[in-house]
């Protein structure tokens, strides 16, 4: 199944689609476009989304499209070493457990068709010997599982309820607040994996009961809609020692869209115990993202979320790194083997 985008802060309404209707077929193919080059956006959200979307259970293959109408660059010309871009690319999906398609219809359009950068020209060579190296080492890049501690929700129903009535036509504030929060993650070098939240008769995915074992930290940013079952599980879960990081809307509705009354709403949360609530209403990811979309790193912003990320997260859910901004950290389990294999992607 494509499904363009699947999950970014500029994903269109064939994202949620997609989403919804996984269960429906046995693999999944995400479209995706460069808007903006490393490190103001990046695939590694994208294929954690998809993976989830999937369960972990069916492959995740993600390719490149920019021709002409849709070409990022455009009115300017790409960037003379299009093959660095697109290893940088295969590199972070393989890392975060997809499979990255190589992309022959990548290059500059008024070079005809096909285009001559990598079918034809002399850069073709050097994505090939990169897809060779990849095929060599098939063992350090397939049949991984993800060693992050740190969880971010993705809310259906926060998702369909904000993309009604305009069918995801535009972005959604909540998009972009998760966005800006997966970004902060990774630029502060903090592994972490996406959890989907389900949605009765529109997406029945696995409820969290279960699946939250793993993780010390949940990051549930903007997740106004949460039902019942996922609330009391996220309530275990803290009452475990696992620490829960919400912001202030966090539970306001059912996963229908039903609001709920403020006072039974206080004591589904209270169940949990202590649970750590940003001092801010929804919004600090949202300012990330916007300051990444105008190609740029907002420092305040990212200092105060890694702020909280820090102060919350345990020592033994981060890895620890001296790296720039540039550096995308991933740490894998490879099964067979059962030993640890960290990713770094610069």
């Amino acid at each position: 199944m494509n499904g363009y985008e699947t999950w970014t802060p500029e994903s269109c309404c064939h994202g949620v689609t997609c989403i919804l209707l996984a269960h429906y077929f046995s693999s999944m193919l995400i479209e995706r476009n460069t808007f903006r080059l490393p490190p103001y956006q990046t695939d590694a959200a994208t294929c954690k989304a998809g993976l989830a979307t999937v369960g972990g259970e069916e492959p995740v293959w993600v390719y490149e499209w920019t021709l002409h109408f849709s070409n990022p660059y455009s009115p300017g010309e790409p960037p003379n070493d299009i093959s660095t871009l697109l290893r940088t690319k295969a590199a972070e999906s393989f890392a975060s457990g997809c499979i990255r398609l190589v992309p022959f219809g990548t290059g500059w359009p008024d070079d005809g068709w096909p285009v001559d950068q990598l079918v034809n020209g002399p850069e073709r060579g050097e994505l090939a010997q990169f897809y060779r190296y990849i095929d060599e080492h098939r063992d350090l890049l397939t049949d991984t599982e993800s060693a992050a501690r740190v969880a971010l929700l993705y809310a259906i129903p926060t998702v369909v309820w904000n993309d009604l009535p305009t069918l995801g036509l535009y972005p959604s504030r909540y998009k972009e607040e998760l966005g800006g929060w997966a970004r902060a993650l990774e630029i502060l070098h903090i592994p972490y994996d996406i959890v989907l939240l389900s949605m009765d008769q529109v997406f029945e995915h696995k409820g969290l009961t279960g699946r939250l074992d793993r993780y010390g930290v949940i990051l549930a940013p903007g997740v106004a809609h949460i039902s019942d079952a996922d609330l009391e599980a996220l309530s275990k879960f803290v009452n475990s020692g696992g620490t829960l990081l919400t912001t202030t809307d966090f539970a306001r509705r059912d996963e229908m869209n039903n609001p709920r009354n403020n006072s039974s709403r206080l004591a589904l949360i209270s169940r949990a115990g202590m649970i750590r609530v940003f001092a801010v209403e929804s919004g600090l990811g949202f300012s990330f993202q916007k300051a990444l979309e105008q190609k740029r790193i907002d420092k305040n912003v990212l200092g105060e979320m890694g702020s909280i990320l820090f102060t919350s997260v345990p020592s033994e859910a981060l890895v620890e790194t001296n790296g720039p901004e540039t550096l995308l950290t991933s740490p894998v389990i490879q099964r067979e083997e059962n030993r640890l294999i960290v990713h770094l992607i610069n």
